[in-house]
């Protein structure tokens, strides 16, 4: 009697992730995306008008329904940007002093044989 271990998923799929159905898109959704493709010269006036007016929607939506952080999440956020922003500082000042070292270096040797 042999064990076989039998995969029935999908090849590269990860636990617990579902992919959406994408007949579940409203109309309205489907077809602002199919006006996203084109380009703006291509659009007609109410093709613009209704795809406008999805955008906004969707920002508005998406604004109204934004997850308030807590006092540690942005705790979190606010030290990493500020700390973020010191790191590149420092770095760009330390290959900026290190160029001008090597350069001093390059003049004295240039100056020493000359």
């Amino acid at each position: 009697m042999t064990k076989q271990l039998i995969h029935y998923g999908v090849l590269g799929m990860h636990w617990g992730v579902t992919t959406k159905s994408s007949s579940s898109d409203s109309e309205d959704h489907k077809r602002s995306v199919a006006l996203r493709i084109k380009r703006r010269n291509e659009l007609s006036n109410d093709e613009l008008k209704s795809l406008t007016s999805r955008l906004q929607l969707e920002k508005k939506h998406a604004e109204l329904t934004k997850k308030e952080l807590n006092f540690g999440e942005k705790f979190v956020a606010n030290a990493v940007t500020n700390y973020g922003t010191q790191t590149i500082a420092a770095l760009t000042a330390l290959a900026a002093a290190k160029t001008v070292s090597a350069l001093i270096d390059y003049i004295h040797k240039k100056s020493a044989v000359g």
